[in-house]
């Protein structure tokens, strides 16, 4: 009796056994034997060492080499090669650039990277990323030739596909078209962009202080007052890109906050919060002034979506002793039911981290799908 079984079906087998071993390897926090592959993936270990000299002599896979001290061949044990290729993040806005780099699989290989300049020209910011990415490549020894993806994270809206479309904070990016210059910049390498509050949010959905399906506001002070939206453990994007753009609005006063920090004594926004962790009156009022400019929005966004929490990512320097319970009792007092305020523990670097994180999370998918 003739089988059934068509060559298709057998490519398609093929493919499916490789996606199970190629997953239980990046998933893996060590290399494996084909006798734990096997185990890990249901298949026989005939099957699996099958696959493993395909994923090796395709570079994705390397092997180790290990002498018992017993008679026999050596062992061996395999791991993904997440150092076959390199991804990197660029988070810029106006007045700074910061830069991180890491393996496929997510693994930080650099220490990140920080310049403040004015970047409000289009061909400052691109100089500016060209000379980052140069800076990662060197920092962490990578394989110029071999960086799968650059994501650019900005102060704009990313409309769906993938470009900036507007930008309130600089505007001459979008209308001087930075994407452009970018993508010509690094024509080998997988270029995209990102609105950069979205993707701290995405590394607090993923690293933070979110809990698995709950609804949050993130709420970022530094530079600029901005935020983004978590809903059931996901980012909201909206339809055009623009969801949690509440700041957009001039009679929400975000633009305009800080000035308020600095309409007393203190010559800087730094040196306010620092009056105010010391106790100085005037710089007290100045912190509530701000977290009062600061409510309205966020109460706004809380009213709207009803969120089990409110995070505050803050990277101004001092702000962490006074600005959270200032900005907790403003914006409570505008709600119609008590909601809990967090501290977010990421730092300045945190849209380059996400940018890592999604970026590996593609890597994978392209790489199982």
């Amino acid at each position: 009796m003739a089988s059934d079984i068509t060559g298709t079906d057998l490519a398609m087998m093929r493919r499916l056994n490789e996606r199970a071993v190629l997953a239980s390897l990046w998933d893996a926090d060590k290399a494996l034997t084909s006798t734990q592959l096997a185990e890990a993936t249901g298949l026989s270990r005939t099957t699996v060492e099958a696959v493993l000299a395909d994923l090796t002599e395709s570079s994705y896979v390397t092997v180790e080499t290990t002498r018992t001290g017993r008679a026999g061949r050596p062992a061996r044990r395999f791991a993904f090669d997440a150092a076959r290729g390199s991804l990197i993040a660029v988070d810029i806005g106006p007045g700074a650039i910061t830069g991180l780099a890491s393996d496929l699989r997510g693994g930080v290989l650099t220490h990140p990277l920080r310049w403040e300049t004015d970047l409000r020209d289009s061909r400052a910011a691109l100089a500016a990323i060209r000379a980052m990415v140069d800076a990662l490549v060197q920092d962490g020894r990578l394989d110029s030739q071999r960086i799968d993806s650059l994501v650019v994270g900005m102060p704009a809206v990313i409309d769906p596909t993938g470009s900036p479309v507007l930008s309130h904070v600089v505007p001459a990016w979008i209308t001087d078209d930075l994407r452009t210059g970018v993508l010509a910049a690094f024509p080998t390498v997988a270029v995209s962009f990102d609105n950069d509050t979205k993707l701290a949010a995405h590394l607090e959905a993923m690293s933070g202080s979110v809990v698995p399906g709950e609804t949050v506001v993130l709420l970022r002070t530094g530079h600029r007052i901005s935020a983004a939206s978590i809903i059931n453990g996901e980012v909201a994007m909206g339809a055009n890109g623009a969801a949690g753009e509440i700041g957009s609005l001039a009679n929400i006063g975000w633009r305009g906050a800080r000035l308020a920090l600095t309409a007393g004594s203190a010559d800087t926004v730094a040196e306010a919060f620092e009056a105010a962790d010391e106790g100085d009156p005037t710089a007290l009022d100045a912190v509530r002034a701000f977290a009062e400019q600061i409510a309205l929005g966020a109460a706004a966004m809380a009213l709207t979506l009803d969120p089990h929490a409110i995070i505050l990512n803050t990277t101004i320097p001092r702000s962490e002793s006074t600005l959270p319970a200032l900005l907790q009792e403003a914006i409570t007092r505008r709600l119609m039911f008590p909601i809990e305020f967090r501290l977010s523990e990421l730092g300045p670097d945190a849209p380059c981290r996400g940018a890592l994180l999604r970026s590996a999370a593609a890597v994978r998918e392209r790489l199982l799908s």
